[in-house]
């Protein structure tokens, strides 16, 4: 049995509602993650970050009201040591997009994909795009 203080506790932020359940029910499959808060949109996921203080946000970059990528700059901005994952971006580098593809989808900079796309693969430990494609296929974090 793991300990409680070993239990990674994760923040979903999508504004799909059939999103947040899955990724949820995936994530509490496993012992070390539980997941303490759900948000539907940006200005959501600040509320239940600053209230739950999680150690792994999971956030859509596309919302309504605040969209992914204004809360996590807000979120960075409030808190230094936020790890945030933008699944977004993880999804379409599972499909095989370039940075311009990324950034033309999302309507952001080459230099915001750049920036999700090097913390992609720090969190996940990958050397390389195909490394964290791989990884997020295998890990259950995106399907194709």
């Amino acid at each position: 049995m793991i300990q409680q203080s070993n239990v990674i506790r994760v923040l979903i932020a999508d504004d799909n509602a059939i999103v947040r359940q899955g990724l949820a029910a995936l994530l509490e499959q496993e012992p070390d993650l539980t997941v303490v808060a759900k948000a539907s949109n940006g200005q959501e996921a600040l509320t239940m970050f600053r209230q739950y203080q999680p150690d792994v946000t999971l956030m859509e970059v596309r919302m309504s009201q605040m969209d992914g990528v204004e809360a996590i700059a807000a979120l960075c901005t409030e808190f230094e040591a936020a790890r945030i994952v933008a699944f977004t971006v993880i999804c379409l580098i599972a499909v095989g997009k370039c940075n311009q593809e990324i950034s033309s989808a999302l309507h952001i900079s080459q230099s915001t994909v750049k920036f999700h796309v090097n913390n992609i693969l720090s969190k996940m430990g990958a050397n390389d795009r195909t490394q964290a494609a791989i990884f997020a296929l295998k890990r259950g974090i995106v399907s194709l």
